[in-house]
C-alpha cells in the first residue's frame, strides 16, 4: 500500500477506501490500531480468533513489512470473524469497516492464490476455484470490486 493512503495523524494507522455495496459514494475507514487492540484483548485468552497473529506481524520493522507470511497473519478470515464478534463487545472503533477491508483482501487472496485445479474443493472454498472461461457471478463481482479499488488508488 502506498504511504499516501495511510493517515497516521489520528493516533493510529487508517486506510480510507470506497464503499462497494450500495449506490452512494461514501468512504470507509479501516484502522490498523483496532487490530492491535484486538491482539491485546486476546493476549490472555486461551481460545483466540486471531490465530497466528503475532507482535511481529502487528509491529513489523521496515524490512519485515515486505514479508508475505507476516501480512497473511493480518489478512486472515479468522481475524475478520474476531473483529465482528468482539468489536461491538469491546467498543472497538471502525471494527466493521476494518473487517470489511480485511475481507476484501482475504477474498482477493483466495482468488489470486490458486495453484491447483482442486484447491477450491479441498478447502471447501468456492473463491479458491480456478478461474475459467465461464466465471461465476460471485468471482466476477469480487474481481470487479478489487479492480475498481485499484483504479481509484
Amino acid at each position: 500500500m502506498c504511504e499516501k493512503q495511510l493517515d497516521q495523524s489520528k493516533n493510529g494507522y487508517f486506510m480510507y477506501y470506497p464503499q462497494f455495496e450500495g449506490e452512494e459514494n461514501s468512504v470507509q475507514t479501516a484502522s490498523f490500531s483496532v487490530l492491535r487492540k484486538l491482539y491485546d484483548i486476546e493476549s490472555s485468552e486461551l481460545l483466540k480468533f486471531g490465530i497466528g497473529l503475532t507482535r511481529k506481524a502487528l509491529w513489523p520493522t521496515n524490512l519485515e513489512r515486505q514479508n508475505v507470511s507476516l501480512a497473511l497473519k493480518i489478512f486472515s478470515s479468522n481475524l475478520v470473524k474476531g473483529l465482528l464478534e468482539l468489536g461491538e463487545k469491546h467498543s472497538l472503533m471502525h471494527y466493521g469497516d476494518t473487517a470489511n477491508f480485511l475481507n476484501i483482501f482475504c477474498t482477493w487472496w483466495d482468488i489470486a492464490n490458486v495453484k491447483t485445479v482442486t484447491k477450491g474443493k479441498h478447502k471447501n472454498n468456492p473463491m479458491a476455484e480456478p478461474i475459467t472461461d465461464s466465471l461465476n457471478d460471485i468471482l466476477e463481482r469480487v474481481l470487479k470490486k478489487v479492480h475498481s479499488l485499484v483504479r481509484q488508488v
